[in-house]
């Protein structure tokens, strides 16, 4: 292709290419306007379930520290 066929053909290519990137995306926010319609109207209508808000009794046994390397860390003593 030559620089002269190539000047003489952009307004064609960037209408095509235009054409091209509108028929290729009208679908796809044609679906996803309903989906974040849907998505929406559940966050609405859906109960609000809280994360589990456990506070360990002092009964129950702790967990063992995985990442202790056996010492106990060093405190600053207080002036």
């Amino acid at each position: 292709m030559t620089r002269a066929g190539f000047e003489g053909g952009t307004t064609a290519r960037t209408s095509s290419t235009v054409s091209a990137y509108q028929q290729a995306l009208t679908p796809v926010f044609g679906f996803l306007v309903p989906l974040i319609l849907v998505g929406l109207v559940l966050a609405f209508v859906l109960p609000e379930k809280r994360i589990a808000d456990h506070r360990p009794n002092e009964d129950e046994p702790k967990a063992p520290d995985t990442h202790s390397t056996g010492r106990e860390p060093k405190v600053p003593a207080a002036d």
